[in-house]
């Protein structure tokens, strides 16, 4: 129906996907409309689990476009290839997200219709944890709306996973949000399996056997005793053929896949009391098998699963091990990812030399030893890219036949005037050896400058200075400046490279990025470079404080194991204790097990409670960027505009981190936009300082919204209060 490009906003330096509709079918209505349709769908659409929808129109042409989130990630389908099937408690979690995002839909009045693995993304954010993404509303539509599509018996959606009511084989039944969870059930089906719970050679065999006949039981692919029998039963009801017989929202199911989980963990849990040495074993294998795909997280799980049975310094270290290489595959694909999307800049400006240099970095840097194969598809279409010859002319007879003329003519004038150059030249071949040399030179500097390498570029510039240049030349005070503006540039963001390193707990890079700043020796930097240094100390203190002094509740929460911490806050755990900072368990669960923020809530936890920094659970999430737990918080009552130690808000915080859907949501909460730290920023100019610049437009605008009249020219004003 369309094309999807991916675009750079020249103004905001954000990587988007446009999506144009074919010329051929924009005269279509059908066509059109179903576009139209989409773009309003998406325009209602604000979940951290959905594509989200920026800007609609038409080009100069005609054609309808639409500009929309940009996600890069690995679809349902591959993960199933690439693994076999899913543990339950992996795709327990891809399948309740993804249904927290329908539900949002739903909630709308809005159906899916195309539930598939196909259009169930799972992407990394900036730090490299794995996030779910629902996208291609194409085919979606009002519940108000879907009958006229089934009253036709017109299919929509894939055959292997559409509910009964689309195949047009049930009577008197209409698509509504239903439909989406009997299909999210059929996905959650396959990721556990690894097998669909019809099989058919055709498309109209899957449609009359979703309509017609009973799925296979979902124990019939494990061993007795293996999965929770509630996984049976929740699919049972969820794969029902009619409606009615099926849960009756989204949030319903999904909490039903939450009880799996915990059955899933209690069944481990008795299997291990019961045989622990001989479940230490397979975790421990299970681990190991992980660690051989790069799977750092499963193993991690795996081997801590292992260590709480049968508590072994060895498998400690394997332990360490994963994590680390967890840590590095974060750092280095956040990187890599920068690298790629500046090399198809460089490529589309057709800067060839640059884009090459840039693709051979990455892929040098693409490890066999780290789980970056995601990227690997993007460095081959690059390199393709950058292999195409470029078309070359080619010349027509008369023009070389005019080629041929002028060279005798140039020919016979260079043998007239040969002698009188050489006259000219020989007096002055020592003068212009040494302007040579230092034409060199001022290349050598240049160069030097553009590949980051300062020191040697000032040490080339003192070399040309001792071959007699004038410091008042021109081009030396082009270097010189250049070289001056490159070194804050890189020492700024050598700074902002190890604060975020800082952020996000990774003392060890923190501290390499500060050695690189010293380094440099930019004397800007140096009360920047100690005021980080002195909070990397206070922090270390802290995080000693922290560890010493934490709840089983907390260490449980520190350790991942969200079912087991759901039981102790079930059985009367206390839910508002603090460790030695004051930092409470709502905070440690928001940092590490988001999933619980909700359980904890309900249960009385003090969502302003302040911490020995005057950090709040409002802060902390701010500061990780969990847009679900924000919302959750502010919906309990959590208090906007507490400022920590060092001055800063949530809002603040979120400028700070470059959070833009949450920045938007405390703005429009009416978070302070004027409040400032002890040095002066406040959130506008926080978001300048870090280069955030849709969320520094965001406060411009608030900003002059409050001083000038409602707005006319972009929208028509159908009623004004």
């Amino acid at each position: 129906m369309g094309a999807v490009y991916k675009a750079r906003h020249i103004y905001l330096n954000k990587i988007r996907a446009v999506k144009i509709v074919h010329g051929a079918l924009a005269i279509e209505t059908e066509y059109s409309d179903r576009f139209i349709r989409e773009a309003r769908i998406l325009s209602e659409l604000n979940h951290p689990n959905l594509v989200r929808l920026y800007e609609f129109g038409t080009l100069d042409s005609g054609n309808f476009f639409m500009v929309m989130e940009f996600v890069h990630g690995e679809n349902l389908l591959a993960r199933i290839r690439r693994k076999g099937r899913l543990s339950i408690e992996e795709a327990v979690r891809i399948c309740r997200d993804a249904g927290a995002g329908l539900h949002s839909a739903h909630q709308l009045g809005i159906v899916h219709r195309d539930v598939s693995p196909d259009n169930i993304l799972v992407v990394r954010d900036s730090l490299g944890e794995e996030i779910v993404k629902v996208i291609d509303f194409g085919i979606a539509k009002a519940i108000a709306e879907s009958h006229k599509f089934t009253a036709t018996h017109m299919f929509i959606g894939k055959p292997e996973y559409c509910s009964p009511e689309q195949t047009g084989f049930l009577e008197n039944t209409s698509v509504d949000h239903r439909s989406d969870i009997y299909s999210l059930a059929v996905n959650f089906y396959h990721l556990i399996s690894g097998k669909l719970p019809f099989s058919s050679s055709t498309p109209q065999g899957f449609l009359l056997k979703h309509a017609t006949e009973p799925p296979l039981p979902i124990l019939a692919h494990f061993k007795d005793g293996e999965v929770p029998e509630l996984l049976d039963q929740v699919l049972r009801k969820a794969l029902a053929k009619y409606p009615s017989e099926r849960y009756q929202s989204m949030l319903e199911f999904t909490e039903e896949l939450s009880r799996i989980e915990s059955s899933a963990i209690k069944l481990e849990h008795t299997t291990a009391i019961q045989h622990p040495m001989q479940t230490s074993r397979e975790f421990f294998d299970l681990g190991k098998k992980s660690f051989d795909q790069l799977e750092w997280t499963e193993a991690i799980r795996w081997w801590n699963k292992a260590h709480a049975l049968s508590p072994d310094p060895a498998l400690q270290g394997w332990i360490a091990a994963a994590e680390e290489r967890l840590q590095l595959e974060r750092k280095v694909s956040t990187v890599l990812t920068s690298e790629l999307e500046e090399c198809e800049v460089e490529l589309y400006q057709g800067n060839s030399t640059r884009a090459s240099q840039l693709l051979e970095h990455v892929e040098r840097s693409l490890s066999p030893e780290l789980n970056l194969g995601y990227l690997q598809t993007r460095v081959s279409t690059l390199r393709q890219r950058l292999s195409e010859p470029a078309p070359k002319s080619v010349p027509s007879p008369s023009r070389l036949s005019g080629v041929v003329v002028w060279t005798a003519v140039i020919s016979f004038f260079l043998l007239i005037v040969g002698g009188a150059v050489v006259f000219y030249l020989v007096p002055h071949l020592g003068a212009g050896r040494k302007k040579a040399e230092q034409q060199a030179l001022k290349e050598q500097v240049r160069s030097l400058i553009d590949e980051n390498r300062f020191r040697e570029a000032r040490k080339k510039l003192l070399l040309l200075e001792e071959k007699g240049i004038d410091p008042d030349d021109p081009k030396f005070g082009e270097l010189e400046t250049l070289l001056r503006e490159r070194e804050q540039n890189r020492g700024k963001s050598l700074y902002l490279e190890a604060e975020a390193a800082f952020n996000s707990s990774n003392i060890e890079l923190a501290n390499g990025k500060l050695k690189d700043l010293e380094n440099l020796n930019v004397p800007s930097f140096e009360t920047q470079i100690a005021s980080l240094k002195e909070r990397i100390r206070q922090y270390s203190e802290y995080n000693s404080v922290s560890e010493k002094t934490r709840t089983p509740l907390m260490q449980e929460i520190v350790q991942g194991n969200t079912g087991r911490a759901r039981e102790l806050i079930q059985h009367g755990a206390e839910i508002n204790a603090a460790d030695g900072n004051g930092y409470t368990v709502l905070m440690y669960v928001i940092w590490k097990t988001p999933d619980l923020v909700m359980d904890l809530l309900i249960r009385g936890a003090n969502v302003n409670a302040l911490d020995n920094r005057n950090v709040t659970a409002l802060h902390v999430a701010c500061d990780i960027g969990h847009l679900q737990s924000v919302n959750t918080l502010l919906e309990f009552g959590a208090k906007l505009d507490f400022q920590n130690q060092y001055g800063a808000t949530p809002l603040i915080v979120a400028a700070t981190r470059g959070h833009t859907d949450i920045a938007r949501l405390l703005i429009d909460e009416g978070a302070n936009l004027t409040l400032k730290t002890p040095n002066g920023y406040d959130a506008l100019k926080t978001a300048e300082y870090y280069n955030h610049h849709e969320i520094a437009a965001m406060i411009r605008q608030r900003l002059a919204r409050s001083t000038e009249p409602f707005p006319t020219g972009k929208f028509e004003i159908t009623t004004r209060n």
